[in-house]
């Protein structure tokens, strides 16, 4: 699978919770993190995109600006969903993931914390 498959795929798993796609795509030793945070194996990132989905409505990417390296590749995109009290979501994210041998071996997710101060508050 090439680097622009592998980052459709990714995002697919992320907005559905989908840990087969998950082991799929990333490889055995996959780190990924968001805001310098603690690392997640893929298995963590799918219980975090589940929680993410039991918690919102509505969940979808948005204004998705995707750049496909020979490294991996780089994905800005508005993450969008609405909250059980009427209040909706869009914060713009920015993933740098890294690919090797075909498979995804690490994500760094960036998004303005403040921007996720009513998700955090949702996921706590």
């Amino acid at each position: 699978m090439d680097n622009e498959a592998l980052a459709t795929q990714f995002f697919i798993a992320t907005a559905s919770a989908d840990r087969a796609l998950f082991h799929e795509i990333c490889s055995p030793g996959f780190s990924g993190s968001q805001n310098g945070g603690p690392a997640m194996s893929a298995d963590q990132l799918a219980d975090f995109s589940q929680l993410v989905l039991d918690r919102v409505s509505n969940f979808h990417y948005e204004n998705v600006v995707k750049s496909v390296t020979t490294a991996g590749f780089v994905e800005e995109h508005d993450v969008c969903c609405d909250f059980d009290d009427g209040a909706a979501l869009r914060m713009r994210v920015c993933v740098v993931a890294d690919v090797v041998d075909g498979r995804i071996t690490s994500v760094r997710e960036y998004a303005d914390s403040r921007a996720a101060r009513k998700l955090l508050e949702a996921l706590a």
